[in-house]
């Protein structure tokens, strides 16, 4: 370890730790031991807290008694992993209508921590979680990141659409933490065309040793750096809420000389990151148990693809059990060449809501339309929108080098893909990122009842 990264982690946190209650060091030791423990292991470990979420929810919680209840379960019938599935599956419209079903009565108010997400939808959602649980995310958000090769203390940026920090709501110590953590925000906001120059020549004077944030925004910086003929080198890059494209892997490996370190969650919950090998994303097993699920809410097969469902292991609060995130993934029963006992989250699709299902029933990703464009030099951005089932509307932002024969190629390449729809292409001078700072290439205005 790095001296200052020594001095960071033994003097200057634990005194905040201690002023906030916020105490994720001594979490962070116990998870970078126990990722070495066997399968076997983890999962005794893992059905350990499950057994205790699921006594608290019984006790404690109005809506998972009432549904216990309702089915006769009682705590003893839900002990290993495969009992979930006698619950019913959760969704954030489950949650929203009577949030205060949720809530543990053995936590007072002033206890829970007020969060709120709004994902790639954008769409509001509220939850609380409790200082315990807040100090176990972080701990296992700087696990995922340690998968890259960071350590508390080293320079890194982040690019994306707020800043997060650990100390949050402690205004004082958010600018210790900015300082002492060596961190610094770019936001996603912020980089667009006209300034993108200056931000560039910002990140090379602060040097950080790793980027983290958006694939959407870094792929962004990052072909505009190749534009310019710009390249600077860092350790590693971190991306993060968004399902990175294998197109952006490869311009901001390509651009900032690194490997591309893709980490996965939502709604609070730090799901999984990739090592090194990149066969898949390692589950922060300890914390969180992943199924994946078919449209009945049967569990699938190891490799097929389904909706991803998480049960919070360490939210006593507030708990999520068997929360269907709406996103797309698949399982691997493969063992990673690194050693960790954890188990691997093969792939992640994106959100249910960027899938699009034809009228013909024809299952549209966004690969296809990334791949596509990455070889139309003539195209800068890209946004997909599905408005009706057989309604496509594509945006693009073109340069001097689009022709009448790249549009004509682009149609043809769509319809071959899609097949009989309607399709509609316009050109914009821009497509500004979302409310969370998100640039989508891939978004469906059809109702969910169609997918």
């Amino acid at each position: 370890m790095k001296l200052y990264n020594s001095i960071l982690q033994r003097i200057f946190i634990p005194p905040a730790e201690r002023i906030t209650g916020v105490r994720f060091m001594p979490i962070l030791k116990e998870m970078s031991k126990s990722q070495w423990l066997s399968p076997e292991e983890i999962r005794e470990l893992q059905e350990k807290k499950l057994r205790s979420i699921i006594k608290n929810a019984y006790e404690n919680v109005p809506y998972y008694h009432r549904v216990m209840k309702e089915r006769h379960l009682h705590p003893e019938d839900i002990l290993h992993v495969h009992d979930l599935k006698k619950l019913p599956i959760l969704t954030k419209e489950d949650i929203k209508k009577n949030i205060g079903a949720f809530l543990s009565k053995n936590y007072k108010k002033e206890q829970l921590i007020y969060q709120a997400s709004s994902g790639s939808t954008g769409e509001p959602f509220e939850y609380y979680i409790s200082k315990k649980q807040k100090s176990i995310n972080w701990a296992s958000i700087y696990r995922l990141w340690g998968l890259a090769g960071y350590e508390l203390g080293d320079k890194i940026a982040h690019i994306q659409g707020f800043p997060n920090f650990a100390f949050k709501n402690h205004k004082h110590l958010m600018k210790i933490e900015s300082r002492l953590f060596r961190t610094k925000f770019y936001s996603s906001f912020d980089i667009y065309d006209r300034n993108v120059e200056s931000v560039v020549r910002d990140l090379r004077r602060f040097c950080p040793e790793f980027i983290k944030g958006y694939p959407s925004s870094i792929y962004f910086l990052a072909k505009k750096m190749a534009e310019m003929d710009v390249k600077f080198g860092v350790k590693a890059v971190i991306t993060t809420g968004e399902t990175i494209t294998p197109t952006q892997r490869k311009v901001i490996q390509e651009q900032f000389n690194a490997e591309v370190f893709d980490t996965y969650g939502g709604e609070g919950i730090n799901v999984s990151g990739e090592c090194k090998y990149h066969i898949g994303q390692h589950i922060n097993a300890e914390n969180v148990i992943v199924e994946i699920v078919d449209e009945n809410g049967e569990p699938v097969s190891a490799g097929e693809k389904g909706e991803i469902v998480l049960t919070n292991l360490e939210a006593f609060a507030m708990p999520f059990i068997r929360y269907n995130i709406k996103d797309i993934g698949s399982l691997s029963e493969e063992k990673c060449p690194c050693g960790r006992g954890l188990p691997l989250l093969k792939s992640i699709e994106g959100r249910l809501s960027d899938v699009f299902v034809t009228s013909e029933g024809k299952l549209l990703v966004v690969h296809f339309f990334t791949l596509l464009f990455e070889w139309v030099a003539g195209v800068d951005m890209f946004q997909v929108i599905q408005k009706k089932q057989d309604h496509l509307l594509v945006k693009i932002v073109k340069n001097k080098k689009f022709s009448e024969d790249d549009e004509k190629y682009i149609a043809k390449e769509i319809k071959n893909y899609v097949g009989d729809i309607n399709l509609e292409i316009k050109y914009v001078d821009d497509i500004p990122p979302s409310k969370r700072g998100k640039r989508r290439f891939f978004i469906s205005e059809v109702s969910s009842e169609y997918r």
